[in-house]
């Protein structure tokens, strides 16, 4: 075999890279999507992304995947948590500014609607000129306790109304109560008054949390799969 054929061959036999690798697997990844075959999907999206980093579509498919599996319960089985699915959006995003009006269209992303980063990057909101908008599209979380889960979820709605759902651990038994609350925005302040009484007021941070006037913090972190 001549050098010259030799090489066409080796060239034919190279599997493909870059922008080529990445549109195959892509392809690859969405045609698993629709067959519900989520871990090949995700592993599709992946390498995709691995072939080419600047493929907006495979980041922006990776993260709906994500999100789609987080609306099935299947959050810890895939490792769908809410922070990856918003650096893959903001990725595909920064990569291609079209998937921004693509995401707030697409049902998948529905499980991250009420997140600061989804307020803030896809919406558009601030978080200082935006806070009376954007806290009640968020549900708040206290720190999880382990196998418990936070003690406290608030979700604060238009109109001053919201709940607030409270761990109670028992002798025997865990349960989670949830109270009506009332809530009014003044002077930057969020103050939450609870079905039993409880009144507690609320700043929201730079950082994206709600801080209590009694110390410790809220956050759009679920503590998804804590032990």
């Amino acid at each position: 075999m001549s050098a010259l054929w030799l090489a066409v061959v080796v060239a034919q036999a190279a599997p493909p890279t870059g922008l080529e690798a990445a549109r195959a697997a892509n392809t690859q990844g969405f045609a698993a999507y629709k067959a519900k075959d989520w871990g090949q999907a995700l592993a599709s999206f992946r390498q995709a992304i691995a072939a080419d980093e600047t493929h907006a579509l495979a980041h922006y498919n990776l993260a709906a995947t994500l999100a789609l599996l987080r609306q099935l319960d299947k959050t810890c089985e895939f490792n769908a948590f809410r922070q990856v699915i918003l650096s893959e959006l903001e990725k595909a995003m920064a990569l291609d500014p079209k998937r921004r009006a693509r995401a707030k269209a697409d049902a998948d992303f529905r499980s991250v609607h009420d997140t600061v980063r989804w307020q803030t990057q896809v919406l558009g909101r601030a978080l200082a000129q935006d806070a009376v908008r954007l806290v009640p599209a968020v549900t708040w979380y206290a720190p999880a306790q382990g196998a418990y889960g936070p003690p406290l979820v608030l979700r604060l709605r238009a109109g001053g109304v919201g709940t607030a759902t409270v761990l109670e651990v028992g002798e025997q038994d865990v349960a989670r109560k949830e109270l009506k609350v009332r809530w009014r925005f003044k002077a930057g302040t969020f103050e939450v008054r609870r079905a039993d009484g409880a009144v507690q007021r609320y700043r929201l941070t730079d950082a994206g949390t709600l801080a209590s006037d009694v110390g410790g913090e809220l956050s759009d972190d679920p503590s998804d799969c804590d032990a």
